[in-house]
């Protein structure tokens, strides 16, 4: 497992939430993450996922990639 990886997993710890499950058995999956109540959502997902080795990518609104997020 990659030092990210464990560093999204200790965040994840960190804020009150268990890891538990695992990653989807398909190669390819798409994660919703709903309700949106708030940014954090987004967050919590990818640290979930990236925290159990799974390599991710994300899909957002254009409004979401301002700096220092876009390429």
């Amino acid at each position: 497992m990659s030092k990210w990886a464990k560093f999204c997993g200790f965040v994840i710890r960190a804020l009150g939430w268990k890891v538990d499950g695992g990653v989807a058995p398909e190669k390819y999956a798409v994660l919703l993450v709903v309700p949106h109540t708030s940014f954090w959502d987004f967050i919590i997902c990818y640290f979930y996922y990236t925290s159990l080795g799974a390599k991710t990518h994300t899909l957002g609104n254009k409004k979401f990639y301002v700096w220092p997020f876009r390429s």
